[in-house]
């Protein structure tokens, strides 16, 4: 859309898409018994969830 369409995105809003992205694939995967915490966990310890 910024090549095409001369349409600029907010580096908050390019922050909170990539953030959901994370937070969406980590949910879909699969806990494992020997990996603890889950690894949703373990992002949040390296990110503040706004």
């Amino acid at each position: 859309m910024r090549i095409f369409q001369s349409q600029v995105t907010l580096a908050p809003t390019v922050r909170a898409a990539v953030d959901r992205q994370i937070r969406d694939r980590l949910l879909s995967i699969k806990p494992s018994p020997c990996f603890q915490p889950p690894l949703l966990q373990v992002y949040f310890a390296f990110t503040r969830p706004s």
